[in-house]
């Protein structure tokens, strides 16, 4: 009996993990990753009722392994979502890229782009975000998804 409060906590661990894992690349971009498929990681980590799965001890070492997460990385005690456990990580050439392809925008506009500016340093802020959400490997529809963000961004200037 003292063991199942333990393993009750590592189911669930598993279940936010990967539900935030779902959330972060989609089912369909998280299968090819992981190589495990779409419909049955949906069913583990947010299928409710009946359509529910439980992570497997080896379907956790086969995520851990293919996303290059440290064996235990699905049942820690860190392991709540992604969101909530994650420090937030600035990638310099992300920056760089963002800040460039902003200040590209504005000078096709006939404008300058200044970070010191409230307004055009929401928009870099906002499109990094963007950005960084994408997933590792982006396909060409979450390019084509990104690029309608950053008119839509680019345009409030």
């Amino acid at each position: 009996m003292g063991t199942a409060p333990k393993l009750q906590s590592i189911k669930e661990f598993r279940r936010a993990r990967l539900a935030a894992l779902l959330d972060k690349h989609g089912k369909t971009e998280l299968s090819r990753l992981v190589d495990i498929s779409a419909d049955y990681l949906w069913q583990m980590g947010k299928g409710r009722g009946g359509s529910a799965r439980g992570v497997s001890d080896a379907n956790a070492a086969k995520i851990e392994a293919a996303l290059g997460k440290p064996a235990g990385w699905m049942d820690g005690e860190e392991s709540a979502p992604l969101s909530q456990s994650q420090p937030l990580l600035l990638d310099p050439v992300m920056l760089a890229e963002t800040h460039r392809t902003l200040r590209e925008l504005e000078e096709e506009r006939g404008r300058t782009f200044f970070l010191e500016d409230e307004s055009d340093a929401a928009r870099f802020v906002q499109l990094y975000q963007e950005r960084a959400a994408l997933p590792k490997h982006p396909s060409q529809e979450d390019w084509v998804q990104f690029g309608r963000k950053l008119a839509v961004i680019a345009a409030r200037g």
